[in-house]
C-alpha cells in the first residue's frame, strides 16, 4: 500500500515554497508573543501618541485618526489586533486595495 501525503492522518498538504519560508522564519526569528485574533479575545492596540502615520508619515493636525486601523486585516479573522499608526486616508486606500484583493482569493 502507497502512502499518498494528502491522505487524512498525514498532515496537511503545504507548498513547497510556503513551507522553506515557514521554516526560514522559526530558523531566523524569534516568536515575542503569540496573539489570538478571535473575537474572543482581548483587544490589543499597537502604537503610541502622537499619532504618526505609518505609510505618509503625515501627523495632526494635518491627518485625522478617528478610525481604528485593524493591524491585520479583518478579513485574516483579526477582531482584536488594532494599531494607531494609520491616517484615516490612508486606512481607506489601504482597506480598499487588501480587502478586494483578499476577496478575490
Amino acid at each position: 500500500m502507497s502512502e499518498d501525503p494528502n491522505e487524512p492522518g498525514h498532515g496537511i498538504p503545504v507548498e513547497t515554497e510556503a513551507l522553506k519560508a515557514l521554516r526560514f522564519y522559526t530558523d531566523h526569528y524569534d516568536q515575542l508573543f503569540f496573539r489570538g485574533l478571535g473575537g474572543t479575545n482581548k483587544q490589543m492596540v499597537l502604537g503610541t501618541k502622537p499619532y504618526k502615520c505609518r505609510f505618509c508619515g503625515g501627523e495632526r493636525p494635518a491627518r485625522t485618526f478617528r478610525k481604528r486601523a485593524h493591524a491585520v486585516s479583518e478579513l485574516l479573522g483579526n477582531k482584536v489586533l488594532k494599531s494607531l499608526y494609520e491616517c484615516d486616508a490612508d486606512l481607506l486606500i489601504n482597506n480598499a486595495g487588501t480587502s478586494g484583493a483578499l476577496r478575490r482569493l
